[in-house]
Order: structure tokens, then C-alpha cells, then sequence
């Protein structure tokens, strides 16, 4: 399969993830890059970077594609 054929899919990324090149030192290959907001949950930190939901606050990201293996 060409990368012009294979399927990708949208993933919703928040906190340190958010950075394309951290992804990338992973194996991923994050494309079409686009800022998005997921409305009434709210970021939480602790061990890990966590939403949970929250009427009436947003989080705020990016989206990327990527491939179902990088899923």
C-alpha cells in the first residue's frame, strides 16, 4: 500500500502530545495539522494529562491524522 492510499484517521491530541515533532521521535507521522476544542470537559493534571467532563468549560488541541498502525 502507497501512504497516498492508506486510510487515516482524525485523533484528538491535548497537552504534551500536541507536539508534532515529540510524535514524530515516536514513530508517527502526525499530518493535516488543524486546532481543535472539545466543549464541557476540562483538562486535568496529574500522573497523566486527563479530560474529564465539565459542563460549560472547553480543551483545547489539535487534530491529526494518522494511520490506523499509529492509532
Amino acid at each position: 500500500m502507497t501512504e497516498e492510499t492508506v486510510r487515516r484517521i482524525d485523533v484528538f491530541f491535548y497537552g504534551l502530545f500536541m507536539d508534532d515533532a515529540l510524535l514524530r521521535a515516536r514513530g508517527i507521522n502526525p499530518v493535516d495539522r488543524r486546532m481543535a476544542s472539545v466543549e464541557n470537559f476540562s483538562l486535568v493534571i496529574g500522573a497523566r494529562a486527563t479530560l474529564v467532563p465539565y459542563a460549560g468549560r472547553t480543551v483545547y488541541g489539535v487534530v491529526f491524522s494518522l494511520t490506523h498502525a499509529e492509532v
